[in-house]
């Protein structure tokens, strides 16, 4: 082997160095714009599906203030008809109770019967003033 035939075999061995690098590197700017591709739609979808979820947050966040203000306005209606309930429990407190209404009905009939007695004394001593009269 001649030395002529050697650079002529160091040349085919850099040819095909050269190839399989430049090869290597076409393959990965080509796969590099293949994932860049896909990165880009799927963070394009990502994008949209971020701005529908800003919205939908967005009505949550108006749904929440809303019932916070109900919520406001029903412990407050709660408070003024606890106020009101207690007026009422302290209004029937001093109201008469059955047993009031009974011994009341006692007390009643003892006033009769001693009505009765008295009214009998009153008719006995008109009759005694009647015939002290005559």
């Amino acid at each position: 082997m001649s030395w002529f035939d050697g650079l002529k075999l160091v040349d085919i061995l850099i040819g095909l160095l050269i190839t399989g690098f430049g090869g290597g590197y076409a393959l990965l700017v080509w796969l590099h714009g293949r994932m860049q591709a896909a990165a880009q739609a799927a963070t394009a979808s990502l994008g949209a599906a971020q701005a529908r979820t800003a919205e939908r947050l967005d009505a949550i966040e108006c749904d929440l203030k809303a019932q916070a203000a109900e919520a406001k306005a029903g412990r407050e209606a709660v408070s003024r008809l606890d106020n009101r309930v207690t007026s009422v429990e302290r209004a029937v407190a001093v109201l008469p109770s059955k047993d009031d209404f009974h011994a009341l009905a006692l007390t009643l009939a003892r006033i009769d019967e001693r009505l009765k007695s008295y009214g009998a004394s009153v008719e006995r001593i008109q009759e005694w003033l009647t015939e002290q009269g005559r």
